[in-house]
């Protein structure tokens, strides 16, 4: 019975750092927004799968499989209230991010609503690069050319003699 136990706890701690692969990198949003105007938030991450942004009056997720970047854009009902606003960024095995969001009064007007986001967020995300394969040099070929050689008589023309 212990055999069993150390061999799951083993399973369990090779598995473990598998999950935690998947993480957002880095949130970029802006500190204050004028009710009425446009906000766009983007975040970094690596081995995601999916994120939710959640905001008060509206959510929306977007697939992130093979991405790096995805980026968020609303705007800012008019009539919301003044104040600080917590925004949430959900993405798949990665630690929920919190985004504070200052919304600043339009001028003369006094905010009402509670509902941050007016009409939808809008989804861009960007593919991550894919590493350019490794060049190799022949061993057979005398004039350093990348790359295989394409017949040995390639190799005879390019050497002295």
């Amino acid at each position: 019975m212990n055999g069993f136990l150390a061999a799951a706890a083993l399973i369990f701690a090779v598995g473990a750092p598998a999950a935690l692969a998947a993480e957002v990198t880095s949130v970029q949003a802006p500190k204050r927004v004028p009710a009425g105007a446009k906000a766009k938030i983007v975040a970094s991450i690596k081995d995601v799968a999916s994120c939710r942004l959640t905001a008060t009056g509206a959510t929306t997720a977007a697939s992130t499989s093979g991405m790096d970047q995805v980026t968020f854009s609303f705007t800012v009902s008019r009539r919301a209230k003044p104040g600080r606003h917590t925004l949430t960024l959900r993405c798949a095995g990665a630690k929920p991010k919190s985004i504070r969001l200052t919304v600043t009064a339009r001028k003369g007007k006094r905010g009402t609503s509670t509902k941050l986001v007016n009409g939808k967020i809008r989804v861009a995300v960007r593919r991550a690069a894919t590493p350019s394969p490794v060049s190799r040099t022949c061993a057979r070929c005398t004039n350093g050319s990348s790359g295989a050689c394409a017949s040995s008589s390639a190799v005879t023309a390019a050497s002295p003699s």
